[in-house]
This record gives C-alpha cells, structure tokens and sequence, in this order.
C-alpha cells in the first residue's frame, strides 16, 4: 500500500458535503500497486480491474495527528459485472464490510465521471492544492 500524497487532503471539495468528514475532515488516500500508477499519473484516470483505493477519516487535524478515531472506506474497482453501478466499481464502509454497488456512493463519485469515478487523484490533488494556497 502507498499513500496517494504526502499530506492528507482537507478543506471544501466538489461534491463533499458532510460525508468523509466535511470539510474540516483529514483524508489520507492509500492505494494498491494495481492502481498506483494511474492514480498518481497525468491521466486519463481508467483504472485496471482490481484497484483497491482505501480512504482514512479523521475529524481534524488533531485526530489525525494522533492517529484515533479513523473511519474507513474502501473503493474496488471489479471485473465487468452485469448490472453493477459506478462503472464497476463497489465500496465498502470498513475494512470488514462486504464490498458491493452502493447508489448513494456512486452518486457523489459519478461526479469526476471522467477520471473513472475517482477524486483523489494527482491532478485533483494539484487542484486542491493550489486553492489552499491562493486562499
């Protein structure tokens, strides 16, 4: 496993709401080798089957920083599967969670619909980044 960046990510953010924290929420997005080359490269964002994108939760900086109280949730991009929403891909809401089609999580992901469902990639990582700092 690897993490997609150095820092967690933070803030206000497309689509967030007030679900993975909001935007006072610390994020740190893991990912296996599977997906590693794609979710830090320059796009197009198309993940090969069997992607597992793992995001930690915290509240904020300070339970982040103490490493308690993370909440899980778990993106695996799957082979073609008749019916499945999201482009085939299903999460979980832990790591003991049985991964499947989730239309509430699906419907936030079809917004980055062009970079195969996913946000935190390099260049939304980029993007974050540079409004953090022009802020």
């Amino acid at each position: 496993w690897r993490t997609v960046s150095d820092e967690p990510s933070t803030g206000p953010s497309l689509g967030l709401g007030t679900v993975h924290k909001g935007p006072e929420g610390y994020r740190v997005v893991y990912v296996n080798d599977v997906g590693h080359d794609t979710i830090t490269g320059e796009g197009p964002y198309e993940y090969p089957e069997g992607t597992v994108i793992v995001k930690e939760q915290y509240d904020d900086r300070a339970a982040w920083e103490s490493g308690e109280g993370a909440e899980v949730t778990v993106s695996l991009k799957t082979a073609d599967v008749p019916d499945a929403g999201g482009e085939n891909w299903q999460w979980a809401a832990g790591y003991k969670a049985n991964a499947g089609d989730s239309e509430f999580c699906s419907s936030c992901h079809s917004i980055p619909f062009a970079k195969d469902y996913v946000f935190s990639n390099a260049t939304y990582l980029a993007e974050q980044e540079a409004r953090k700092t022009s802020n």
